[in-house]
């Protein structure tokens, strides 16, 4: 009697063992597998944040260009009738603001600021740089180095001369120089001049 008692016993533990194993697959990932899944997604936001970010001032750059050249477009057309030879002698700041509200740039009164700026920077000013006359030059401080060489390239399309930092890297009578255009892009963020006649 002490062995069918000890085989139904046996019996016994093996179905339930059995159904055990079951549920155990029936019940989905463990905390362990699942730990691990989230430390891999982790790990991979980590490191493709700051290519995001580089992405996004770059389409910042291709808009913030666009709306430059219409701006710069829009001075222009209002002094084509003005026959002295300093026909920007009137631009300023406050006209830039004018012509760039509802853009990408912010505009608060008659004060411009840019969303391009170097990491860690507040927004920063678009000015009128130097005194308007045969010329008028917008400047853009500290953009950021990403933005940098893709604002100067689609602005030497529109721009007589482009400075980035103290290095020329467009002027009247050459192309952009995107090798320089590269370099001056510093890491701190440079201030760019885009002049035009």
């Amino acid at each position: 009697m002490k062995a069918s008692t000890a085989t139904i016993i046996n019996t016994a533990l093996k179905g339930d063992v059995k159904q055990l194993r079951a549920m155990h697959r029936q019940g989905g990932f463990t905390l362990i597998e699942l730990g691990v899944v989230l430390a891999i997604i982790a790990i991979l936001a980590v490191l493709a944040i700051p290519f995001i970010q580089d992405y996004i001032v770059s389409g910042r750059a291709n808009t913030g260009a666009k709306d430059l050249q219409k701006a710069a477009s829009d001075i222009r057309s209002a002094a084509a009738g003005v026959t002295t030879a300093t026909p920007y002698s009137g631009v300023t700041t406050a006209t830039l603001a004018a012509y760039l509200r509802n853009t990408s740039f912010n505009v608060s009164g008659n004060t411009v600021t840019h969303s391009m700026a170097a990491p860690g920077l507040a927004p920063q000013n678009v000015t009128i740089s130097g005194t308007s006359g045969a010329t008028f030059a917008i400047q853009l401080a500290s953009v950021h180095e990403k933005a940098c060489p893709e604002l100067a390239s689609q602005m030497s399309k529109a721009a007589e001369s482009i400075t980035i930092g103290s290095t020329s890297v467009k002027t009247a009578t050459t192309s952009l120089n995107v090798a320089n255009a590269r370099t001056a892009c510093v890491a701190a963020g440079a201030n760019m001049i885009f002049t035009f006649r």
